[in-house]
């Protein structure tokens, strides 16, 4: 590959994506990551596994991942489903005791996104 002079070139022409691993090192860049906001209203039954496929997907992807789950006025035991699931990085848990609609629950993920592409 190039140094950082003309990988830049690339980037700003549009030839290679700072998603390469190999560009985002000699950019002197960390690993990519991608922040998944994910809105959970009485999901008990599919949270852990929709949280799991996108965790999934995201390494898939050789990025790091970033996931926020917030439980929007749930009233099972969502939050609680969710206190078991084992994944590094452990996936960030919000709880709203008054649902905030779709809406509100992302404008509230993005507060907390840390990644530098964000999807709902």
């Amino acid at each position: 590959m190039a140094d950082r002079a003309e990988v830049k070139q690339l980037l700003d022409l549009g030839v290679v994506s700072i998603a390469d691993p190999e560009v985002r090192t000699i950019m002197g860049l960390g690993p990519l990551m991608i922040s998944a906001i994910i809105p959970a209203r009485n999901e008990q039954r599919t949270i852990k596994t929709a949280v799991e496929r996108v965790h999934a997907a995201i390494c898939r992807a050789g990025a790091m991942p970033d996931i926020i789950v917030i439980d929007d006025g749930s009233s099972d035991h969502t939050g609680s489903v969710m206190l078991r699931v084992r994944l590094s990085p452990k996936p960030l848990m919000l709880h709203n005791e008054r649902p905030r609609n779709l809406g509100g629950v992302f404008r509230q993920g993005l507060g907390y996104a840390r990644g530098e592409y964000v999807f709902l």
